[in-house]
């Protein structure tokens, strides 16, 4: 029977490889394994002394681009492959599970350090203690992990950092990368003010993102390159338009080795602001787009940008100066962004802040945007909240403002299936119209195997424009469901 799933679960692997958007950051789980020290490094290694400590709950803890999303690090892919999966596989090769820190071999002779032979400390280190067993995660929280000093030296630091550790293994090669790869399907009605109902169905390879990093210091500089290609829902798109259709996702140049986990990047991507929700045609998304370029498709945004940021261990701290829109001849975008937040430990707490103010000179076109969102971790449940306000201005041509309220919530209800909620409801249209906005959905996500996620819900949208001079109003509502077949590694 193990055989026969193990064989389903390749062709299906396969199949999907085929297909194809490349995964945004997800902060919630951060909020998830916050608790879960193994959840992105062996358990309970020892830690350094803050300057020293690079353990960070921002996204930079799983991603290499400290605005999240795109490429993983070595520690975002541990926590892919060793915690998001519900299965593993022995004819996919998938790690076997790390077994708690009381049965790791540098927790048991955590007191001979000092005798331990430079050849083993500075090479390999101790073997990785591993399991097929399914663990209580509970074993692996933070308060077990009452053993933990603040490391002497670097001896008494990599005595406790084993063979197959992310430290070790991103010090195997000075190149790596990854790839996202994305199906997405709905079945969507639309209505309108007094019009028969319209039907669409889609189903199409969304995105696929490929990603390279090389590090000619190893840790402390990185040239990162990523590249995207864009499927179609119209009938006629092929996989060679698709092809065609490639776009930078980004390209930088990153100093990160520096003390209190400061780093400087510098090159082209998109700033961070909020929390990103990989599913683009969420409300906030919408707007956010709309806000950005005019229409709904911020997701190829790429902009000149320097960034200068600090993320040691909780509190984060990120500012970025915004140059011109890549792509763009016309453009002469300018500004700046910054983040601020923290995340705690106990209960996957957060709280964070962004800011974003840019004109373009060549249009007068001034953007000016906040957002302020919470996260909360309770038993099996993971909460979150985010409110943002936008204003788009284009002097005695055109002004929008508004905000929306978004809510949601995800419920583990078994291994790596959750039952996910997201609820939102804006002051205006989706395009910062006069009017209301509002959306609701409620599915099943689930992380099957490492490096594999699907995903379906059904939604309901309402988008009301109210014409205040004619005192008219028009509504279009939409209800259907949605589904993702999800590809990364």
């Amino acid at each position: 029977m193990m055989v026969r799933l193990e064989i389903v679960l390749t062709l299906l692997i396969g199949c999907t490889w085929l297909c194809a958007s490349a995964a945004r950051s997800e902060p919630w789980l951060g909020s998830r394994y916050a608790r879960n020290c193994a959840g992105c490094h062996a358990p309970q290694r020892i830690n350094l002394k803050p300057i020293d400590r690079r353990c960070s709950l921002s996204c930079q803890g799983c991603h290499v681009n400290p605005n999240g999303g795109g490429l993983r690090s070595f520690y975002g892919k541990w926590t892919g492959n060793r915690w998001l999966k519900s299965w593993r596989s022995d004819i996919l090769k998938h790690d076997l599970n790390v077994a708690i820190y009381p049965k790791q071999i540098y927790a048991k002779k955590r007191k001979k350090w000092r005798k331990a032979p430079n050849k083993l400390v500075f090479g390999k280190g101790f073997p990785l203690v591993e399991t097929r067993r399914e663990m209580n995660e509970d074993l692996y929280y933070w308060q077990y992990g009452r053993y933990q000093t603040t490391a002497k030296n670097k001896k008494h630091y990599l005595y406790q950092v084993p063979a197959k550790d992310p430290w070790r293994q991103m010090r195997l090669s000075k190149w790596d990368g990854g790839a996202d790869v994305r199906w997405f399907a709905a079945n969507m009605t639309t209505e309108k003010d007094e019009e028969e109902p319209q039907e669409k169905w889609v189903s199409f390879p969304m995105n696929v993102d490929l990603g390279i990093r090389y590090r000619p210091l190893y840790r402390k500089i990185h040239v990162v390159w990523e590249g995207r290609m864009f499927g179609s829902p119209a009938e006629t798109a092929t996989y060679e338009n698709m092809l065609r259709q490639t776009f930078l996702r980004s390209f930088y140049v990153m100093w990160d080795d520096i003390p209190y986990n400061i780093f400087v990047m510098g090159g082209y991507f998109r700033p961070l602001f909020g929390n990103y929700d990989p599913y683009h045609y969420g409300l906030a998304q919408k707007m956010f787009s709309y806000t950005l370029q005019g229409n709904a498709q911020a997701y190829n945004i790429v902009y000149e940008a320097i960034t200068v940021g600090t993320a040691p261990n909780v509190p984060y701290l990120n500012v970025h100066k915004i140059g011109k829109r890549v792509g763009s001849r016309d453009d002469r975008t300018e500004g700046y962004a910054l983040n601020l937040g923290f995340r705690g430990v106990r209960y996957g707490q957060s709280l964070n802040y962004s800011y974003w103010s840019t004109v373009d000179t060549a249009t007068d076109t001034k953007i000016q945007m906040h957002s302020i969102g919470a996260f909360y971790l309770w038993g099996p449940v993971t909460l979150s909240y985010e409110g943002m306000s936008f204003a788009r201005d284009i002097p005695n041509t055109d002004f929008r403002q508004g905000g929306v309220h978004t809510v949601e919530a995800y419920f583990k209800f078994w291994r790596e299936f959750y039952w996910q909620t997201t609820a939102a409801a804006a002051n205006v249209s989706q395009d910062l119209l006069p009017g209301s906005s509002s959306q609701f959905r409620t599915g099943i996500k689930a992380f099957l195997i490492p490096g594999f996620e699907v995903g379906v819900h059904l939604e309901q949208n309402s988008n009301t424009i109210v014409d205040e001079e004619a005192d008219t109003e028009s509504t279009v509502s939409s209800s259907g469901w949605a589904a993702n077949i999800h590809a990364y590694f």
